[in-house]
């Protein structure tokens, strides 16, 4: 019995200690509308898998043990302790099994020990009073503030300014995608690889989430995302994995990470873009999934890359599709009176989504709903972004002429036929009527080239002595950390 329950050691340890239904609830953030039924320990909540407005899910002790067991009376979901933990925070159980781990430790707040077959005693359950006292829990070594709303929005206003994009290699990932210009205005950040000159600011207690003893949470997370509120307060910072250009998959762990409930319980959540001004006077929704893919529509929307010419949109970005339930009240009430086009990604899991949200925006009395997708060979839209607007890579917009609504249900972004001649670009844009200037942009006839967007400190721009010190610093540190790496020695005045 003992081996077919046996998954890692500190797996079973935390379960273990996860026995209070009533501190799970609250440390996933789902105690809001909770209930004890009964006279045991079986408490009734919002299901997080599918979202609700009444509580239909249970949490009680389950046959193994004793340890806690969850299921959703409406939608049918369920599974452990650890499996909740999964679904709060968007996490899938076979690639982000660590980061379970770590968030139900500090749920439970244990130490837990990864060593082979080493298990750190936690909270004794239910016991023989003759049993021997169980050992208290590791202290934790980690700050562990409670960040209100407002101190958090100033920690991370803070921090960007320490650490713009602009003037990070992770930019040219950024770039990468056509992208650049968006995330800039936004106000999109990046931690430097040597984070060592900032730890004395990311020890401060608005922004001690982030710092460990030594170092800073998850390091390789360096792409800083800010997701603000209507009014332009930051409610959360998400951070991308990207170690060197932004475009690198984790070895383990997701590819995005946000602060734990533990540390930043946000008084409401928003998708990416509540901020933006196109609220005010746009006919369309748009409802993507991620802050780039916010951007992405919005810089194909501004080359004329959606339907032939540039439409009155507002785009809005969810961090996956499980946290719809948490902010489609708000969502909703920006679609009334509007058209909404569902365009998540393009695998299963986003058109299902999207096909589930069509009757509630139906609901809230929108005009037109209809599925988009990013186009063919697209997973989603930054990846479109990329292919259509990436450095050297920029697509021609389609006639200003006005088209036709697209048919319903699914419709495709316009672009260029598919290379099937093996044309070289400079045939191919004759071809079709275009010419291709030096920085690789297609233009019509007698069209003059734009001039180059040149972000801070892009080749070619023109730096104050400011940015110019801050330039020569950055170089220093790069050439030290190459040089470190790889044992050699390099010669700053080499061209």
């Amino acid at each position: 019995m003992a081996a077919a329950r046996r998954l890692p050691d500190h797996a079973a340890q935390l379960r273990a200690a996860l026995v209070d239904p009533a501190a799970v609830l609250r440390g996933l953030g789902l105690w809001d509308g909770a209930r004890r039924q009964g006279q045991g320990r079986r408490y009734v909540f919002r299901c997080p898998w599918h979202g609700e407005k009444n509580a239909s899910c249970s949490i009680e002790a389950g046959p193994n043990e004793g340890t806690l067991r969850a299921k959703c009376f409406s939608c049918g979901a369920g599974g452990d302790v650890l499996a909740l933990v999964a679904a709060v925070h968007r996490l899938d159980a076979r690639q982000d099994f660590q980061r379970i781990l770590d968030i139900g430790a500090e749920i439970a707040r244990i130490h837990l020990d990864r060593g082979p077959g080493a298990v750190a005693p936690g909270p004794p359950r239910a016991a023989p009073a003759s049993s021997p006292r169980a050992a208290p829990p590791a202290p934790r070594a980690e700050p562990r503030p409670a960040l209100s709303p407002a101190s958090f929005a100033a920690g991370v206003a803070r921090l960007l300014s320490l650490s713009p994009l602009g003037g990070s290699p992770l930019a040219a990932g950024v770039e990468a995608r056509g992208l650049l210009r968006e995330a800039l205005a936004d106000g999109w950040g990046a931690l430097p690889v040597d984070v060592g000159a900032l730890l004395p600011e990311l020890q401060r207690p608005d922004l001690a989430w982030l710092a460990v003893p030594g170092g800073v949470r998850a390091p390789e997370h360096r792409l800083l995302i800010p997701w603000r509120a209507p009014g332009g307060a930051v409610w959360t910072l998400q951070r991308r994995y990207a170690l060197q250009t932004g475009e690198e998959i984790p070895s383990k762990g997701g590819k995005y990470t946000l602060p734990e409930a533990s540390y930043h319980r946000p008084a409401a959540e928003y998708p990416y873009g509540a901020d933006a001004a196109e609220l005010q006077t746009a006919e369309e929704v748009w409802l993507v999934e991620g802050a780039a893919d916010v951007l992405a529509v919005r810089a194909l929307n501004r080359a004329g890359l959606l339907g032939g010419q540039r439409r009155s949109l507002v785009a809005l970005g969810l961090a996956g599709v499980a946290l719809w339930p948490k902010v489609r009240d708000w969502t909703l009430q920006q679609a009334r009176g509007r058209r909404v086009f569902l365009a998540l990604d393009s695998d299963r899991a986003g058109q299902d989504a999207a096909r589930d949200m069509g009757p509630d925006f139906r609901r809230a009395g929108a005009t037109l709903v209809r599925l988009q997708r990013p186009g063919e060979g697209f997973k989603d839209w930054a990846d479109a972004s990329k292919a259509r607007l990436g450095a050297g890579r920029q697509r021609p917009a389609a006639p200003s002429t006005p088209r036709p609504e697209a048919p319903e249900e699914e419709s495709k972004p316009p672009g260029p036929p598919a290379n099937d001649a093996g044309e070289l670009p400079e045939e191919r844009a004759a071809r079709l009527g275009y010419r291709i200037d030096a920085s690789g942009a297609w233009l019509e006839p007698g069209e003059a080239s734009l001039a180059p967007f040149l972000p801070r400190f892009a080749v070619g721009y023109r730096r104050t002595a400011h940015e110019e010190h801050d330039h020569q610093e950055l170089q220093r540190r790069i050439l030290a950390d190459c040089a470190e790496k790889i044992g050699a020695r390099f010669d700053r005045t080499r061209a």
